[in-house]
Formats: structure tokens, sequence, C-alpha cells
């Protein structure tokens, strides 16, 4: 576990010593524990051993079948989809070498959301330590497709942001083609540009609840729209159990909308708060479906930044009251986390194990 505690404590420490030396540093390097973090996590998912992630093995392994195969072989495979079968290809060009394979996803994966989160994130360490509870972060030491979709998730939303609609949608189809749930990004444009406001929650708060006891009948009808492979797999229902995420998701929405000042919120913050209500709908059918929170994986990742902006740009509360509320965000996920990582392990990925034992 000491590899995931260094993911935890070196961040925290660097936030520490910039807050000692911030009056020198005038706030110029506040990113660097996003920095920090993400290249810490960057080198775990290179170096990990084939044995962390339940799929990491058997992409290795169809990486080394597709090296292999011509391309008239390519366009009868379709076990992947193509964007992610041609990827295989032109990686195997340069090497063969299956850890060097797992680095370059790894990169892919990962140096987007750094970006993203260096530039847009305005309190690090509530980004990271978010960042570190939502399901994206154990997913991506297992699922290559869908972490290289999700990434490509990040061009898509400044393509939303700054309307620049073919980009979005060339985008959005190459995220498809590494993997069919990225369909679910087209919504992404509609959603940054809506004018949801405080006053909507009237709606919003009953559209909820009539969703959640429908959400079944709604699940069925939608399903089809997803492809054979998936209405096959995943048609069947059931209680799932998942009601931990709705309900902090739900908190993050009151959070967003009671704690902002709408009238200096920007347009980014506002547009990340519209996504953080659709995430909200989209994980209230996790309760009966696995599927959906593979779907919502494309937003989550913007939901730390929203949090922190929420909570740095907030006036409802002092300075002094704000930097408590900061850090006993900071602290009450930071141990969320590290409690949870003993417990659960859904992909089996504790504790590390790098490539070379």
């Amino acid at each position: 576990m000491l590899p995931y505690y260094a993911l935890v404590a070196v961040p925290i420490f660097v936030s520490f010593i910039q807050s000692v030396r911030r009056e020198k540093n005038k706030g110029k390097y506040d990113y660097l524990p996003i920095i920090v973090f993400f290249v810490i996590y960057f080198i775990l998912l290179a170096l990990r051993h084939k044995s962390i992630g339940s799929d990491t093995s058997g992409y290795l392994n169809v990486f080394s079948r597709l090296s292999n195969y011509s391309f008239k072989e390519l366009l009868g495979y379709k076990e992947t989809e193509y964007g992610y079968t041609f990827f295989n290809k032109f990686v195997s060009f340069f090497t063969d070498n299956k850890q060097v394979f797992t680095a370059i996803v790894a990169a892919i994966s990962v140096f987007p959301i750094m970006i993203l989160y260096k530039k847009e994130s305005e309190s690090p360490l509530i980004s990271i330590s978010l960042f570190l509870i939502f399901p994206v972060f154990i997913m991506n030491f297992s699922g290559f497709r869908q972490a290289i979709a999700i990434a490509l998730g990040v061009p898509a939303f400044y393509a939303a942001k700054n309307k620049k609609i073919w980009h979005f949608l060339f985008i959005v189809l190459l995220a498809f083609s590494f993997h069919q749930s990225a369909l679910i990004l087209f919504l992404m444009y509609p959603l940054y540009h809506a004018n949801i406001r405080p006053k909507h929650l009237l709606l919003l708060i009953p559209a909820l609840i009539l969703t959640y006891f429908n959400v079944g009948r709604i699940f069925n009808y939608v399903l089809p729209f997803l492809g054979e492979k998936y209405s096959e797999s995943y048609s069947e229902i059931g209680d799932t159990g998942s009601y931990g995420m709705i309900f902090l998701l739900g908190l993050f929405v009151l959070f967003s909308f009671l704690m902002a000042n709408e009238s200096t919120l920007d347009g980014e913050t506002k547009g990340m708060r519209n996504i953080l209500v659709f995430t909200l709908f989209v994980q209230l059918f996790t309760s009966i479906s696995a599927i959906t929170m593979r779907m919502n994986y494309y937003y989550l990742i913007f939901i730390p930044i929203l949090v922190s902006r929420v909570a740095n740009q907030t006036t409802k509360v002092d300075g002094r009251a704000k930097q408590i509320m900061k850090f006993c965000i900071v602290a009450f996920f930071i141990v969320y986390y590290l409690n949870k990582a003993h417990k659960v392990d859904s992909l089996n990925i504790y504790p590390y194990i790098p490539f070379w034992k």
C-alpha cells in the first residue's frame, strides 16, 4: 500500500510547503500539487504488474495478438472498437513490449486530465481528494479502452466550451471508436450551455424523485440505443445497492447551487455545474445496473474541479471559515479513500505490485 500512501502524502506535503512560502511565491505555483499527484499516478499506472487491474492482462494479450494481424484481419476483428483496434496496431509499429504499451496508455489516459485539473482547479487538494474517491481513479488501472475514451472527454469539453461544434463532434466520434459508452459525450455540448439556475431546483428535485421511481422503465427504453453488445450484456436489472455515490452527488448539487454566488459565477463553473446535475440523474440508474456508472465516468472527472471552484469562490462564509471548510472537505475524503482502499477492491488494484516482481 506504500505507493498509494505516497500518492496521497506527497501532494499534501508539497501543498504544505507552498503554504509556508506562499507570500514569497505569490501563488505562482499553486497547481504544483496537481502536477505531483498526476505524475505519481502515471508512474503507478505505467509500472504496474499485469495482475494489477482485473482486465489488464487481457488487454495486454489483445495487444500481442493484434500486433501480428494484417490490416484485413484487423477489419474483421470484432472484439474491440475499431479505434482501439488500430491504436494497438499503430503502437506495435514502434514496440512490441507490453510494459511500454501499458505506459503509453497510461500517458494518454492521465495527462489530459492532469492538464484539465492544472488549468481549472482552484483548490488542488480538494480536486485530488475527490478524484481519489471517484471510480475513474481505480478504473484507469484496468480499462484501457475506456480510460483513453474518458481522456478524450477533456478536449471535447474545451471544444464545447468554445462552441467549436465540428471539433467537438470529431473528438466524440474518436472517443466512441475506442469505447461505445462514449456516445454519452454527445450530450456535453448542450449540457455545458444550458442555463440552469438555483430557482430551477424547484423543478430539478421533483424530476429527480420522479426519475428515481421510474429508473427501470427508463433504462429499458434507453438501453437499445447503446448497441446490441450492451443491450445483451446489461439487459438484466436488479438492486445493485449502489446508493452512496447518489447521496454524495446530491450533496454536491446542493453545495454548488446554495454556496455559489450567481452574480459572479463564470460560465465555465456554470457549465460544470450543469454537468454535475446530469451526473446525478445518470447516477440514479446505478441502483439497478452497473453500466450506468461506466457511462457516468466521462462526466465525473469534472466534479472535483467544480467543487474546488465553488469552495474557493464562495463569499457566503468569511475567509477563516472558508479555509476550515476546505480543510474539512480534503480531510474527510482523504480519510474516506484510505479507509475504503483497505476494504473495497473490485478491480484488484491493491496492494500495488510493480511489473518487475
